[in-house]
């Protein structure tokens, strides 16, 4: 957690200062984005979905795209932009229900790591507002005190900086709200 915060505070920092946000690319690895993610799960369970019984379920079959596909990635960036995800999805979810983590093709020439949960509602009017900065719904101010409102708007410029989309899907009738990280792909090189 310390490290997440730490990292956090450095990108806005940057971000604020209107600096760019440098990049070291690399190839994204299937086995250690599920791995990551597993772990980003528990610490995330435990440290804020135990009490309220918020469950944590990774469907790493889609990331075998990644062995055909190469998607290029900054880890740093990528666990940042993950954990802020994943830290929403756990403190807007109802209790009793699950947060899921799944990937895949999205579309051609592009994979996607999409975070849902079932929580409190985010409107079609409201999707474009969550990347601003410090801004928060009033769901969230009166579900939760916790939060300052630049999670979404750090992941947007990280995604940004990373050659992909952040794309947030306005909640479902059935209370789902979903979270897709959008990178470009190539052909994996033998």
């Amino acid at each position: 957690k310390t490290k997440r915060v730490s990292m956090s505070i450095r990108l806005f920092a940057q971000l604020a200062g209107k600096q760019v946000v440098s990049a070291q690319m690399t190839v994204l690895d299937p086995d250690r984005l599920t791995q990551s993610l597993i772990e980003y799960g528990a610490d995330y369970r435990r440290l804020l979905g135990s009490e309220r019984e918020i469950n944590f379920n990774v469907e790493s079959k889609g990331f075998a795209l990644l062995r055909t596909q190469e998607v290029r990635v900054d880890y740093d960036l990528l666990e940042q932009a993950l954990n802020n995800v994943l830290d929403n999805a756990f403190k807007y979810s109802f209790a009793r229900s699950t947060v899921r983590v799944y990937g895949g093709a999205a579309g051609s020439g592009c994979f996607h790591i999409t975070v849902g949960n079932k929580g409190i509602r985010l409107s079609s009017t409201e999707i474009d507002k969550a990347k601003l900065r410090r801004w928060r719904s009033e769901a969230a101010e009166s579900t939760t005190g916790e939060g300052s409102g630049i999670g979404l708007w750090i992941v947007d410029h990280i995604m940004k900086t990373l050659g992909g989309e952040l794309k947030i899907n306005p909640t479902t009738t059935e209370d789902i709200t979903e979270i897709r990280l959008l990178f470009p792909t190539t052909e994996r090189r033998q």
